[in-house]
């Protein structure tokens, strides 16, 4: 690769701010349906899960892009493997742990066999254990590509690399629909995931040389909105069911993935064409610090909030289905970005002050 091209340096994207939030938003909004205990038609159900489903590809095209895009801007030429594990380690576990137990106190008990795959981070690999409890799948899934990332990232940095980094994460993928297939539990593991988590590793180095903006061209667009079109069209007429098992998980994959690209380039766009984006950076900013916590601890808050006495007000005087939505999600997002902020800024404090006392040792 050639590192002599111009670089962009700042640590802070304003675009991948937002794609934070709203992946964030995308799952929030699958649960919100789980909670106010609503029935939809197949339809709307295949709609809310795989609005959650978007969300969590997005993530791991975040994580791609995060892990990468911080690396190439930082100082250090050469990745230090148990430096990075290190400080990934302590910036994801501790938190997790807590909404762990967070869980177990206020969603749901699990027994003890769960609990242990969930405390060594292996719960993806047992069907019953990886959605039980909650959300929390998610961060074994990611500890699996931290895992992963310095081998990538050395191979990311050699001639040629993003090429063969292309074709090892197809390959990954297709491995995991056969498994998948045959009865092997992987559809949650990092091999199932491995295109998006390329993309966003192939995102950052076009963003670290200033090209992110070809992510918006015109092809790209046309491509992700036939794509789209294509993906409704499938929904609606039940086609979708019909097609075989390894083009229907195609078809889903593209098009979680053509929707990501799609909110990317309507965030580029808007940055470069809106004068007054600018105003909305530091909300972005804030809300996008909050996303790990909130993503955490948003089930734990919707369970308290649909359990206390205020919420059974509302039941009692009869809303409706869409009024009901509509009341939890103006009361309930504002709830979990506030004090997913507050989680993860006393956590950061501490995690300095930790930082620092161990450094004095």
């Amino acid at each position: 690769m050639d590192y002599n091209a111009s670089r962009q340096t700042s640590t802070r994207l304003e675009y991948i701010e937002g794609l934070k939030v709203i992946m964030l938003l995308c799952v929030v909004f699958c649960h919100l349906s789980e909670y106010l205990g609503i029935k939809y038609d197949h339809e709307w159900e295949f709609f809310w899960a795989t609005l959650g489903a978007i969300g969590v590809s997005g993530f791991i095209i975040l994580s791609g892009f995060g892990l990468t895009y911080s690396r190439l801007v930082s100082s250090v030429t050469n990745l230090q493997v148990i430096a990075f594990f290190y400080k990934r380690f302590l910036r994801l576990l501790p938190l997790y742990y807590l909404s762990l137990f967070t869980y177990l106190l206020i969603v749901n008990l699990i027994e003890p066999s769960n609990f242990v795959t969930h405390i060594f981070l292996v719960h993806t690999f047992f069907k019953d254990y990886s959605h039980n409890p909650g959300s929390l799948w998610f961060i074994g899934l990611i500890v699996q590509f931290y895992l992963f990332f310095p081998i990538a990232y050395k191979i990311m940095c050699q001639k040629r690399g993003l090429f063969f980094l292309g074709i090892v994460s197809v390959l990954l993928y297709a491995l995991g629909l056969i498994l998948d297939h045959k009865g092997f539990y992987v559809r949650e593991s990092f091999i199932s995931f491995a295109i998006q988590f390329f993309l966003g590793m192939n995102m950052a180095w076009h963003a670290y040389n200033g090209e992110i903006k070809r992510y918006s061209s015109p092809i790209v667009v046309i491509l992700a909105i036939i794509e789209l079109c294509l993906f409704i069209i499938s929904v609606k007429t039940s086609l979708l069911f019909k097609l075989s098992y390894y083009i229907y998980f195609v078809v889903l994959t593209l098009s979680k993935i053509s929707l990501f690209f799609i909110i990317l380039n309507i965030l580029i766009i808007s940055k470069n064409s809106f004068q007054h984006f600018h105003k909305f950076a530091s909300v972005l900013s804030t809300m996008s610090l909050a996303s790990y916590s909130a993503y955490l601890f948003h089930r734990p808050i919707l369970t308290v909030l649909t359990k206390g006495s205020a919420w059974n007000w509302v039941i009692s005087h009869g809303f409706s289905d869409s009024q009901r939505f509509i009341i939890l999600s103006i009361v309930g997002i504002p709830l979990i970005f506030l004090i997913g902020y507050w989680i993860q800024k006393t956590y950061d404090s501490m995690q300095k002050k930790f930082i620092i006392k161990v450094g004095k040792l």
